[in-house]
């Protein structure tokens, strides 16, 4: 069962891109790239929603892993998603104008 809760005024856009579907949900606003992580253990929540972040600026970059890491450490904030069942949730916020200044960005506005 899966369940999108939200307290929010604004327009969301769902893109389905068939055979590109991520492992977790991706998020973007107008001020950031968002990555998600689940998990009953809420450290690696937080693993899960950090790589996913490293792995979409290596994809969105070209940056290898370490650089993605290096990046992640120095300006990816994390916060908690939820902590009311069993499944512990983090989500990785990068901010935008960090996305737009990644060297060979392919990152759409």
């Amino acid at each position: 069962m899966t369940a999108v809760e939200t307290g929010l005024t604004g327009t969301l856009r769902l893109t389905l891109e068939k055979g590109a579907a991520p492992p977790l949900p991706l998020a973007e606003t107008p001020d950031a790239l968002i990555t998600f992580g689940f998990d009953p253990d809420l450290d690696r929540a937080a693993e899960v929603a950090l790589l996913a972040m490293m792995r979409r600026i290596e994809v969105l970059s070209g940056l290898d892993a370490e650089a993605a890491y290096r990046l992640c450490s120095l300006v990816a904030d994390l916060r908690v998603t939820q902590l009311v069942n069993q499944r512990k949730g983090v989500h990785a916020v990068l901010p935008r104008w960090v996305a737009d200044e990644l060297p060979a960005s392919r990152h759409p506005r």
